[in-house]
């Protein structure tokens, strides 16, 4: 009797420890890890060192076509993001092409970080479009263990907020508006919760683009949804067609905590906000006039002289003359994105994901009840011979290990994917005036225009306090995927450099 208990009990253990080995995240794991040496210069135009690759899943054959597809980049950064994105696959589509779109906005290649985000956005839409079809699909995608990367509110909404931008900066206003008025919506919306907007810059940007459509009805109202999310953004002024945007810090990174690593948090950075203090300067388009510019008669007018010399040319043929430079005094804090990170409609997060912590506190309960039962039965039937006894501590055994083994497969912990590069506040100003200038100066920093288009109606001007392709080498290791719908994503890859 007794060496048939420790018979059972000893194969107990043994089923025991299978478990936890096949339960340990790396049987069966479709993440590999990768190591690499990467040079930070890079991102300051330095050249870049050889990349050492140890993927412990991602054969040579893969690595190569990864290679062979980050070669057509048009640069060295550009390069490291095409790599990820062929090497990650479809899990880490809208991260890895948020990531191309940044490197390319920093470096003026405004179509391909178009086409990056049109696929990271239309990936995002399946899920969390404002309409039935997007709201069944977000009810099956909460529910997956492990899901492709859509992002935090606070992602998605600024993926849509550089959409919007870069629309603006081709004169489309309108699609501008409507990426505007979609970043402020997917800043009210989570896998399973919807929250108030509060996030008012994006209004206030649907009101510019707006007025610069020349729809001053639509202007007014959006721009008084934006001021209801945030009072201080009343001083601005919708119908100023030169909008500066300049954007510091980076936004707070995630990390998780918990018994099972299933709470998701936030943390800012250590270092401070670089406040914009130094007045923007921009030189007017020029003027049309009847006077040349530089010749004796602009300079006897300029001069106040009574009477200028007679003009070469014909006075109905004006040229042009350079007026005074127009200045931005001071640009003000119009959006925090740290705030919307760690906020929902304004409300402090304090974690996020605690129903699978729940279900796991509740499974490793059963395991100690069942587990305290077997042992007092079994201890019972070896003092007093009593098989039934025997069976019954042997029950328990069994539910307790099936038990454990459920609540350590229960995979709760916290995804802490992020976008690396967003940053933490953005600051606006604006100029009433045109300009043909392609890079304004503001202290240390430079703010270019976005777009080609010299006569657009409104212009954008953006800068950033670090760089994207900085941020961009802090994005942790390489995650080689070898899902089967990795293929047709690989194959579709081609289209981007087309």
């Amino acid at each position: 009797m007794i060496g048939w208990i420790r018979c059972a009990m000893t194969t107990c253990a043994a089923l025991a420890l299978v478990a936890c080995e096949t339960t340990g995240g790396v049987v069966g794991s479709k993440e590999c890890g990768a190591g690499f040496v990467d040079d930070a210069s890079a991102a300051s135009g330095k050249s870049l060192k050889k990349f050492e690759n140890n993927f412990r899943c991602a054969g040579p054959e893969l690595v190569g076509a990864a290679d062979a597809f980050a070669a057509k980049a048009p640069s060295g950064e550009l390069r490291l993001a095409f790599r990820r994105l062929f090497l990650e696959g479809e899990r880490n589509a809208v991260l890895n092409y948020q990531r191309v779109a940044m490197v390319a906005m920093a470096q003026g290649q405004w179509s391909l970080a178009e086409r990056a985000l049109d696929r990271a956005l239309g990936r995002i839409e399946a899920i969390y479009a404002n309409n039935e079809q997007a709201e069944k699909a977000r009810s099956v995608f909460s529910a997956e263990e492990v899901k492709d990367f859509k992002g935090e509110p606070y992602e998605r909404s600024m993926a849509y907020y550089y959409r919007g931008l870069l629309y603006a900066s081709k004169g489309d206003y309108q699609n501008a508006r409507a990426m505007f008025l979609q970043a402020d919506y997917q800043d009210t919306l989570s896998d399973s919760e919807r929250f108030a907007g509060d996030f008012g810059i994006m209004p206030m940007l649907a009101a510019w683009a707006s007025a610069c459509d020349g729809n001053d009805n639509l202007a007014k109202d959006y721009m008084q949804r934006g001021i209801q999310a945030d009072a201080s953004l009343s001083e601005f002024d919708a119908g100023k067609p030169l909008l500066l945007i300049y954007e510091s810090g980076r936004a707070p990174y995630k990390f998780n905590t918990g018994k099972y690593g299933e709470a998701l948090k936030w943390m800012p950075h250590a270092q401070p906000d670089g406040v914009p203090t130094d007045a923007v300067c921009v030189q007017p388009a020029p003027e049309k006039t009847g006077v040349q510019a530089g010749s004796d008669a602009a300079l006897s007018q300029k001069k106040g002289a009574a009477k200028p010399r007679p003009l070469a040319k014909a006075p109905d043929a004006p040229t042009a003359v350079a007026a005074a430079p127009l200045c931005v005094p001071r640009l003000f804090k119009a959006g925090d994105v740290g705030f919307q990170a760690m906020t929902r409609g304004g409300r402090a997060v304090d974690t996020v994901l605690k129903g699978k912590a729940s279900f796991k506190e509740g499974a490793q309960t059963v395991a100690d009840v069942s587990q305290t039962v077997a042992t007092v039965a079994l201890m019972s039937s070896l003092q007093n011979n009593n098989r039934d006894m025997a069976n019954l501590g042997l029950a328990g055994l069994f539910i307790g290990l099936a038990a454990q083994v459920a609540e350590q497969n229960a995979q709760a912990k916290a995804d802490i994917r992020e976008w690396e590069q967003l940053p933490k506040a953005l600051w606006v100003g604006q100029l009433a005036g045109k300009t043909q200038d392609t890079t304004l100066r503001m202290g240390g920093q430079s703010l270019q225009r976005l777009g080609d288009d010299l006569n657009a109606q409104c212009k954008v001007f953006w800068g950033r306090e670090v760089s994207p392709a900085k941020n961009f080498y802090e994005a942790g290791p390489v995650a080689p995927s070898l899902d089967k719908r990795d293929e047709a994503f690989r194959a579709e890859l081609i289209e981007l450099l087309s």
